[in-house]
């Protein structure tokens, strides 16, 4: 999902993502690569900022795993941060970050982080932005980008 809105004077978009956990399949991680690429190649020639949420169930505490690294990929390329840097699933045998904000305007927010509020297996992310969003018109949908 991609929602339009304006802040600081410039366009952005959110990108609301999700990928189901155990997605697998021949080409599976070339083609995830080619969809998030595709998705932000998009996403970066129409607006300065971008901001990414969701569930990708790819653990970036898993440094030296197949998934992170294509995460690290996409952020490097695309110059994005994670403003999300402890776990967002923890069990009594694991914690992993799956959960993430990814922008290429940190400078953007004035704080992010995770809240176990006892409803999910994952904890709540949140992100605040220093400035509100200018509600010049009904926020829109822009359409649905990818399904990964």
């Amino acid at each position: 999902m991609a929602v339009k809105v304006e802040l600081n004077n410039t366009n952005a978009i959110i990108l609301g993502m999700y990928r189901p956990p155990h997605c697998r399949g021949t080409n599976y991680y070339a083609e995830l690569k080619r969809e998030f690429n595709e998705c932000l190649m998009w996403a970066a020639m129409q607006f300065s900022t971008i901001i990414i949420m969701g569930d990708l169930n790819m653990d970036k505490l898993k440094v030296n795993g197949r998934e992170a690294k294509l995460l690290r990929d996409i952020e490097e390329v695309f110059e994005l941060t994670c403003l999300i840097t402890e776990p967002t699933r923890i069990t009594d045998t694991s914690q992993t970050l799956l959960d993430v904000i990814l922008t290429n305007q940190a400078d953007l927010f004035k704080n992010a982080g995770v809240s176990d509020i006892g409803l999910s297996d994952h904890c709540i992310v949140y992100g605040f932005l220093k400035e509100t969003v200018k509600n010049t018109q009904q926020p829109s949908l822009i359409a649905e980008v990818l399904k990964i």
